[in-house]
């Protein structure tokens, strides 16, 4: 080998070896910035779709929130009716009667509200409760409207059903967040 080739091989030697002393922590360096970017990424993503879970969670609970506190103030005024109508027993006293249409009125602005608890409840897909809330609705209806023609007894037995089926209710909205699994 001569000279002039051992100085090019030698040069040769010496560009490789600052190749290798420069590229690869260079590389390293690329490689950890990269993974660094892509898991910076990643977890950015999983708090994305956690928040975005979370958000969904808190409205759906927040409707079904909505949806009993509708049912309660249905309840309520059903109750306020049931009562002013059962304690006139047909003969309705004259200072009665404004009682009764306000409360009648009530009672119907408050079912106009129930169907929005049902439309809630079909938006999230909750088939059960929707089910157990129409079930309540229609025992509530028929007692309305053949109360003036039921015995004591039947009245009872009907206003039993009507509170067994919104437990029904209840334990329908509540069963998907229930703790343990029933047996």
């Amino acid at each position: 080998m001569t000279e002039e080739e051992f100085a090019i091989r030698s040069a040769e030697i010496a560009l490789e070896n600052d190749l290798v002393k420069i590229g690869i922590p260079a590389l390293a360096t690329v490689l950890t910035a990269f993974a660094g970017s892509i898991s910076a990424f990643l977890i950015a993503r999983l708090k994305h779709r956690f928040e975005e879970k979370k958000e969904a969670k808190k409205a759906k609970l927040d409707a079904y929130r909505e949806v009993i506190e509708l049912v309660n103030s249905y309840s309520s005024a059903l109750n306020k009716y049931f009562a002013l109508k059962r304690s006139c027993k047909g003969n309705i006293p004259s200072d009665s009667k404004l009682a009764l249409n306000e409360s009648e009125i009530h009672f119907l602005n408050e079912q106009s509200k129930f169907a929005l608890g049902l439309a809630l409840l079909g938006l999230y897909g909750e088939s059960e409760a929707q089910h157990a809330l129409r079930e309540y609705e229609d025992l509530t209806l028929d007692l309305l409207h053949s109360m003036n023609s039921v015995s004591d007894e039947e009245f009872d037995r009907k206003s039993a059903a009507i509170a067994d089926a919104r437990l029904a209710f209840i334990d329908s909205l509540s069963k998907p967040y229930a703790l343990t699994e029933e047996k």
